[in-house]
């Protein structure tokens, strides 16, 4: 008799195995990713595409470690750049031509070429941004809400389970090979960044698997539970300002939603005390990292102090930017060394200094162009893909992500939150042929 098992534990069961490859592949030798990267692939090109990329965003939070060595490029990148040609060649002949994916092909040309004149092609970084410009094309498609909603359950647990993970880091063997040892200047110890090795990336991650489980609140409450309590146990680990100052509007943000939610009674009575409890746990100096945290707000004297030096390096980079007419239209190529040693930690900067004005428009026209057809053309109330939006672009304020791996899952993240808030009200439908939304 031949054992049936179910698609959904089949595929647990595999990706369970492939992260235990993964994290022989750190410890004992690249081999072990390598086989990790060949089962991948086999059952991705023989597998449904909903499942096929709600895996790709639980496998996310390990591209840092999914690797042959840890300088060579994340087989992560190499499976989506793979996944989305296969993607993209079962659709030939019926791809919409529209303003995303114009956009979308001018800029990687506008990439290479600026790139060839700057001496050098960036093949790894034309590929990651070609496999991104194909998920968000990709992903538009997608408006079913179990595809939509399994994206969001995966990304989560993937975040989950690596965190779980990093907290035994010391005990790993070559953990510390593939993720920056960060520290802080108050006691002998390290600040949490689960595997990204920075704790403002691993906040903007949080924040996200945090929104997404609010968004499936009705659907899946024991989810959005764990998710608040994962988010911030981890997150005040990291001894990150933005990590209370995301939180504290992610807080509110919960407040709303559950204000506008019927048969809720229970729920916002139990967040409520979760609240006090934590506001007690503050003040009782239980959490000394919530100490440290407040710490570097009241002991800044200015705007230098408060941004931890970034605005000194904004301003430099603007001037050396702005300072040149073609570094100002077309950007300094990929090949640019960091200015003065740094790196500008602010995206907006960052894409101006490779890209210029005219690299940067077409990336952000592609954007927001995707944005809006993913979040639909009726005019509704402010959501939780809304507020995730809002998240992501102010912490992109003081981060760099033109390069990491997380760049465009995150930005194809708030698409799937637009998307999925938007199947669940009940009086607008979409017509997929069309890609709008309309009012019944």
């Amino acid at each position: 008799m031949i054992l049936k098992i179910d698609s959904r534990l089949k595929n647990a069961l595999l990706l369970a195995f492939v992260l235990v490859l993964i994290l022989f592949g750190m410890m004992y030798g690249g081999i072990w990713s390598l086989a990790a990267f060949i089962i991948c692939g086999v059952y991705f090109v023989l597998g449904n595409e909903d499942v096929v990329i709600a895996d790709l965003f639980f496998l996310l939070p390990f591209a840092s470690v999914f690797k042959y060595t840890s300088s060579s490029t994340s087989f992560l990148t190499v499976l989506l750049l793979a996944v989305m040609i296969l993607f993209l060649i079962k659709r030939s002949g019926r791809i919409k031509k529209n303003i995303v994916i114009i956009c979308g092909a001018l800029f990687v040309v506008f990439m290479l070429v600026i790139n060839i004149l700057h001496g050098n092609v960036g093949i790894t970084e034309v590929a990651k941004h070609l496999s991104g410009i194909l998920l968000i094309y990709y992903i538009l498609e997608k408006r079913e809400s179990e595809a939509l909603k399994r994206v969001i359950v995966f990304f989560g647990i993937g975040l989950y389970i690596s965190s779980f993970i990093a907290l035994f880091a010391d005990s790993i063997p070559n953990f510390y090979e593939y993720v920056r040892h960060v520290g802080h200047n108050l006691e002998i110890t390290n600040r949490f960044t689960g595997f990204n090795g920075d704790p403002n990336y691993y906040n903007i991650s949080l924040m996200l698997a945090l929104l997404g489980s609010l968004a499936i609140y009705k659907e899946n409450k024991p989810y959005f539970w764990l998710s608040f309590a994962f988010t911030f146990f981890f997150g005040v680990q990291t001894y990150s300002k933005s990590f209370l100052i995301s939180l504290l509007m992610v807080i509110v943000i919960i407040f709303v939603e559950f204000a506008r939610m019927k048969n809720t009674k229970v729920s916002s009575l139990l967040f409520v005390i979760v609240i006090a409890v934590m506001l007690y746990m503050f003040s009782s100096g239980y959490f000394r990292s919530v100490d440290f945290i407040l710490s570097r707000f009241t002991d800044s004297s200015n705007v230098s102090e408060l941004t931890t030096g970034r605005s000194d390096i904004w301003l430099d980079y603007l001037g050396h930017i702005f300072s040149d007419f073609r570094r100002m239209l077309f950007g300094s190529g990929i090949s640019a060394p960091l200015l003065n040693h740094r790196g500008s930690h602010n995206f907006y900067i960052e894409l101006l200094y490779y890209f210029g004005i005219i690299g940067t428009g077409l990336f952000g026209t592609m954007v927001v162009s995707a944005y809006r057809i993913a979040n639909g053309s009726a005019r509704r109330k402010f959501n939780v893909s809304h507020a995730a939006t809002v998240v992501v672009l102010a912490l992109y304020f003081s981060l760099q992500a033109l390069f990491s791996n997380e760049l465009y899952f995150q930005i194809v993240y708030i698409y799937i939150l637009c998307m999925y808030c938007m199947s669940q009200e009940p009086n607008i439908t979409v017509n997929n042929d069309e890609t709008e939304i309309i009012d019944r």
